[in-house]
C-alpha cells in the first residue's frame, strides 16, 4: 500500500488509492503469465515491458474505479465528523407549548360548528385510537358515518390551522 507522498512497488502514488492486498494478489499472476516477456526485437527489456504491463494495469485500475468515492479514515477525518452539528431532534424551546395553543383554538372554534355525535364520532378515533367498528354500536352510526365524520372535522381543523397560521 502506499503511503501519501511515496509510489509503493506497482507505480501507484497518492492519486491512485491502493486496492485491498487479496483481489490485487488474485489479479496479477494471470495477467503477467499470459503475456510474458518475449525479445523479439532489439532493444527489449524486461525492465521496459515490465514497465508498459504496470502502466497498463493503472490506466486499468483508474478506468474501472472512476467516478467511485475512496473513503477516509484516521483523526483527521474523525475530528472533521466530530465537528458537524447535530441534527435539530424536536421542536424549539417554547415552540411546543405554542403549538399545542394554535391546536386548541383551532378545536375550539371548529368544535360549534358540528353536532355532539359526529364530534364524539371524530374524537373517539381521532384522538382516542378506537376503531369504527368497535363505535357503531355505541354511537348509533354506520361505519362509514363515524369515518366520514373523522374525515371532515379534521379537514375542517386543518384549514382553521391555515388561517390561524397566516
Amino acid at each position: 500500500m502506499s503511503t501519501p507522498g511515496t509510489t509503493d512497488r506497482e507505480g501507484k502514488g497518492p492519486t491512485t488509492p491502493p486496492e485491498p492486498v487479496g483481489s490485487r494478489a488474485e489479479k496479477r499472476p494471470g495477467r503477467l503469465a499470459g503475456a510474458g516477456f518475449r525479445k523479439d526485437r532489439p532493444g527489449d527489456t524486461f525492465r521496459g515491458w515490465l514497465r508498459v504491463v504496470t502502466r497498463n494495469q493503472v490506466l486499468l485500475y483508474i478506468r474501472r474505479n472512476q467516478g467511485r468515492t475512496v473513503a477516509e479514515g484516521g483523526t483527521e477525518a474523525y475530528g472533521r465528523l466530530q465537528g458537524v452539528p447535530d441534527a435539530l431532534t424536536g421542536p424549539a424551546e417554547g415552540e411546543e407549548s405554542e403549538m399545542s395553543r394554535l391546536y386548541q383554538r383551532a378545536i375550539d372554534r371548529v368544535r360549534c360548528e358540528f353536532e355532539e355525535n359526529t364530534w364524539r364520532a371524530f374524537w373517539l378515533t381521532a384522538i382516542e385510537q378506537r376503531s369504527s367498528a368497535s363505535l357503531v354500536d355505541e354511537l348509533g352510526m354506520s361505519m362509514g358515518a363515524i369515518r366520514q365524520a373523522r374525515s371532515r372535522i379534521l379537514r375542517r381543523i386543518k384549514e382553521e390551522l391555515g388561517a390561524l397560521l397566516e
